[in-house]
């Protein structure tokens, strides 16, 4: 095991240059179908494998914009009327799972690292998708709020 026996001063917040999470709007087994578009999306790496269970506000990737996007990925793929080629839970998306410290360095502080004696996930801190949304209103009329109050003020000043 690693250990340090010096410690250094404070160096100020970690620098996050990252883009934002592909987060799962349902619950379900994630299938091969909607993975495959999520991965059309994400500038990898992909957080689940096909066949794993996964809930609303779990991130399942990073995508390839700066916000975050919420997704389905348990849509099963319809087969009326083609023939099935091996089943839907199948491989085929590339899983890669961050390792603890870099997980804890990845998230943002609306998110959370979820660890179990079996497994880690990233999730959002609100799991809803449609109160996230509500949040996320709610904070931008009072930041417009706060502007508006600090330019009056100047103006009057």
């Amino acid at each position: 095991p690693r250990t340090s026996n010096c410690f250094a001063e404070y160096r100020g917040d970690l620098k996050k240059a990252r883009n934002g999470a592909i987060v799962s709007i349902n619950a379900g087994k994630a299938t091969r179908y909607s993975l495959k578009n999520v991965e059309s999306k994400c500038c990898k790496p992909i957080f689940v494998d096909a066949g794993e269970e996964v809930y609303e506000g779990q991130i399942v990737g990073e995508g390839m914009v700066l916000t975050d996007q919420d997704l389905t990925c348990t849509r099963e793929k319809t087969t009326q009327g083609a023939a099935v080629v091996g089943g839907t839970h199948e491989a085929g998306v590339t899983k890669k799972m961050l390792p603890i410290e870099d997980a804890v360095a990845w998230i943002e502080d609306d998110e959370f690292v979820e660890v179990t004696p079996k497994t880690m996930r990233l999730r959002k801190i609100v799991l809803s998708a449609q109160d996230r949304g509500k949040m996320d209103k709610k904070e931008k009329s009072t930041e417009l709020r706060g502007r508006s109050s600090e330019t009056a003020k100047a103006h009057r000043g």
